[in-house]
């Protein structure tokens, strides 16, 4: 075995007057794995919060949005007509948008957004027929009776209605009387519930049928917009290039990326600041092992001395405090990727328990919009976490290996 491991490795096995070198090992050991392991779950679960999030938008919103400044009646036929010659595009509806209110059987109200799509578009939405807990797209044309909407589990929780019942909508754009504007007031039976996992559309969302919709908000013949799916949601931006080209004035067409950047950014920009602020800790740690190898270098002075008079060369005594350190580093990565792997998969369950036992909804479905704690492990944030740690840790040996160095054999040895 080469000088430089064979006397490392002798180092990091403590003889009992050096039991506290060894604690400060220890404690070295368990500051890098704690730091590892933290930003293993942390990077896992932001990537996580990302993928179910943009999953859940892109499950139910556009992936090119297609409108006009205002309600348009041009006859929506020629535009898809276009849209079925742009490369990419595998979906496009037209539909109608507008806020109205809703009241349940009580005197529940809430402020929503009324959706109306042709039922056979959205019987081509994977994401909602998955999502549909009671009833479904057919609900949705009247058939002897009130026209049928689709409501968020969020939303027809706080009506308190159930597929079946029936609910009012509210146009805040009423009809003219003598006696002044009269709200139009309408009633529809509830056909279903979908649960989407996306609370800003589970508790504020109404689907209805295109014709339904467009009669109850006076725009016969008109339509908001036309929605787009595409078979490469990263070709978005090039898609919707190639769609605004196609289609050219009036039309105004934004990709996925431009309606949600903001919280796409605030994710990037936030998953960043937590592997910084993380490293710190990595960092910490990384000077108890300065600590202990200084330590080692003062208890070990007279047989660096001896090694350097029996004629080891300088690299070899920098490799010994080198591989001493490397080793530390090592073993407290390796504990910190195995605890951060296995925290990582539980995550959900580990917060699920502290919210039980401390009584608190650590995160609130109404501010992070989502039903659950995701987490997602990938191999690059696992490996650029091992590697910047395994940096912090060699940097910590450079000051005790060139300690090291500047022993003088003379001076040690004088009186021995």
């Amino acid at each position: 075995m080469p000088l430089t491991l064979l006397m490392g490795l002798r180092h990091l096995r403590a003889r009992r007057h050096q039991a506290f070198i060894s604690f400060i090992t220890t404690v070295s050991i368990a500051g890098i794995a704690i730091g590892v392991m933290a930003m293993i779950v942390v990077l896992a679960v932001m990537t996580g919060f990302e993928e179910d999030l943009k999953e859940k938008i892109l499950g139910f919103n556009a992936h090119v949005l297609v409108q006009t400044p205002g309600p348009s009646t041009v006859d929506p036929a020629a535009a898809l007509s276009k849209l079925a010659q742009v490369k990419g595009v595998t979906f496009a509806a037209p539909f109608v948008l507008s806020q109205v209110m809703v009241r349940g059987g009580g005197e529940n109200v809430s402020g929503v957004v009324l959706k109306g799509m042709d039922p056979k578009d959205l019987k081509r939405l994977p994401s909602l027929q998955k999502a549909l807990a009671g009833g479904g797209v057919e609900g949705l044309e009247p058939v002897g009776g009130p026209p049928g909407v689709l409501l968020g589990k969020e939303l027809a929780g706080q009506l308190g209605v159930l597929p079946g019942d029936e609910v009012e909508l509210i146009s805040p754009f009423g009809t003219p009387t003598p006696m002044g504007m009269v709200p139009k007031v309408r009633k529809f039976r509830v056909a279903g519930v979908f649960g989407l996992g996306l609370y800003e559309v589970d508790a504020a969302v109404v689907l209805a049928g295109l014709k339904t919709a467009q009669g109850f908000l006076d725009m016969q013949g008109e339509m908001t917009g036309i929605e787009l799916r595409i078979s490469d949601i990263y070709r978005a931006r090039t898609i919707a290039r190639q769609v605004q080209e196609t289609l050219g004035f009036p039309y105004l067409v934004r990709d996925w990326m431009d309606m949600n950047q903001g919280i796409l950014r605030a994710l990037r920009v936030e998953k960043t600041a937590m592997f910084v602020i993380l490293m710190l800790i990595v960092l910490v740690a990384a000077f108890d092992i300065v600590t202990t190898l200084v330590m080692v270098v003062m208890e070990k002075r007279k047989d660096i001395a001896i090694l350097k008079v029996m004629g080891a060369r300088d690299g070899q005594i920098l490799g010994v405090f080198i591989f001493q350190g490397f080793v530390i580093g090592l073993a407290g990565i390796l504990l910190g990727v195995a605890a951060g792997i296995l925290l990582a998969m539980n995550v959900e369950v580990v917060v699920r328990f502290f919210e039980r036992v401390f009584s608190l909804e650590l995160f609130p479905k109404e501010i992070y919009s989502l039903d659950r704690f995701p987490s997602k492990l990938e191999v690059g944030d696992m490996l650029r976490v091992c590697a910047m740690t395994a940096l912090a840790c060699l940097a910590a040996t450079l000051y005790p290996a060139l300690m090291a160095l500047k022993v003088e054999p003379t001076e040690i040895l004088r009186y021995e």
